[in-house]
Formats: structure tokens, sequence, C-alpha cells
């Protein structure tokens, strides 16, 4: 198993359309709040050098704030703290390489595919222009996603190790959506996990 930091990297996002017969254009990037992950693994090695690895995390992070302007017919505003949080479930198949073999001290590295489904609320967006806008919006889905891989595992016994690792995580969640006659554009988001690793073998 493992458990560690989920550094979620700025989404860029662009609005269009009128609300109430006003105007609206703007762009900008959405960041977060670092949040967790915990991570169930099942691999097996087929030999010291190459294995396959099946996990399964949730995790979880806040919404922080939008950078950037958005405008609104005349008003006009240049950041915004946002109030909200997403909830997500992970699933990958990796490949795993350790080109030093398993004793002692074993760098590795690796990737796969697998998904990303998520439960994402958004509670309000405050501006000094606007003030409180309440928005009590939510959504869900799930996406095709991507990681890359590097760490190591330290042997404490014949069965236990322990180690650390990075991921680089890729969600295909690039969308465009309308609501209210807004139209709202995004990239795909990427995540940064750092976390220590835990493994016992059978």
């Amino acid at each position: 198993m493992s458990a560690g930091a989920l550094l979620p990297q700025d989404v860029h996002q662009t609005v269009s359309g009128s609300f109430f017969g006003l105007p609206v254009s703007g762009s900008g990037n959405f960041s977060y709040k670092p949040g967790f992950m915990i991570d169930g693994l099942l691999g097996y090695h087929y030999n010291d050098y190459l294995a396959a690895e099946a996990d399964l995390a949730y995790s979880q992070y806040d919404d922080d704030k939008i950078s950037g302007q958005i405008a609104v017919g005349p008003f006009v505003a240049t950041g915004a703290k946002v109030d909200g949080n997403a909830d997500t479930w992970w699933g990958f198949a990796n490949g795993i390489v350790t080109p030093l073999g398993r004793a002692g001290f074993s760098p590795y590295v690796g990737g796969g595919l697998g998904f990303s489904a998520y439960d994402a609320k958004l509670n309000s967006i405050t501006s000094s222009a606007f003030g409180v806008v309440p928005v009590n919006a939510s959504t869900s889905g799930t996406n095709l996603a991507a990681d890359a891989i590097v760490g190591f595992d330290y042997t404490v016994t014949s069965a236990f190790s322990l180690g650390a690792r990075y991921r680089f995580i890729w969600t295909n969640s690039a969308r465009t959506s309308t609501s209210m006659g807004i139209t709202a554009k995004e990239d795909d988001a990427l995540y940064h996990v750092f976390s220590v690793t835990a493994k016992y073998r059978f």
C-alpha cells in the first residue's frame, strides 16, 4: 500500500456567453489546494527485473482560486476564491521495471493506463467585484487516465520492504460545457503524487 500528497496542477479555462443579457468572457487558471491519496497495490513479479502491478486509489483535494480575468457586462473581476472539493477513485494497470533487481536498494520505473472516477462540488465563488456568488453545482464522471512512475524499494526483511515513489498522472478530462447561457472550456487535468510505500511479499 502507499499514502502521500496529491498536488493537482492548474487547469486552464475559458468562458464565454451571456448571463441575464450581459456578455460574459474570460480566461484564467483554476488552481487547487494540495490533497492526499491512499493507494492499495497488488503486484506480481515475473522475475527480479519485471513486474505487473494493479492498484486502486482514493484521493481528495479542495478548490483554491481562479487567477485571470472574467468580465460580465461592464463588471470585471481579476481573480476569485473558490469553495469546492473533489473526491476521486483511481484504477491503474502498470508495468514495473527494476533494472538493478529486487535485493537491497531497488530503484524502479513504470507506467500504465487506467481510469479516474470523480465527484466534484463547487459551492461558491468569491471576488472583490461580485462578492460571494453561490453556485451549489456538482459534477461527476469517469475519464481515461495514464501514469508514469519512478521510485525505490528498500528490503527490510525477505518478505517486507519500504520505499517511496513519485507518480505523474494525466487524465483525458478536457471538456466543453454550457449552462445558463455560458460556455466553459477546460484543459486536461494533471497531477503529481509523492508517496511512501509498504510492500509485503507472499
